[in-house]
């Protein structure tokens, strides 16, 4: 199991967009592109995922280094939802239930 390539199905099921940052700058802004999303992030070692809802909420974000095992692909994950001051449409509570679903398991 690539986690990464599960993340971003999870993401994409759940109806959100996905924007890639490399190192550098901004890849992709907002797709739904599976395909995309997957080609970019296998062309850089390392990017950084946010996710956004239909209204462009900020739903969360992942680290991906493609220079690990599989399954240890998702590097470090926002778990914002912990803080007193976020907002419910804000929630990431979706990416750590998430890992710990398809990850921990």
């Amino acid at each position: 199991m690539k986690a990464y390539i599960e993340l971003i199905n999870e993401a994409l099921n759940l109806g959100f967009s996905i924007s890639v940052i490399s190192e550098e700058e901004l890849e992709i802004d907002g797709s739904t592109d599976k395909d995309e999303i997957v080609d970019m992030v296998e062309n850089l070692d390392m990017s950084w995922l946010e996710f956004y809802d239909s209204d462009r909420c900020y739903r969360g974000s992942a680290t991906i280094n493609l220079c690990v095992d599989d399954d240890e692909t998702v590097s470090d994950h926002s778990i914002n939802h912990t803080k007193d001051t976020c907002a419910s449409q804000n929630c990431d509570k979706w990416i750590e239930e998430w890992f710990n679903r398809v990850v921990m398991a």
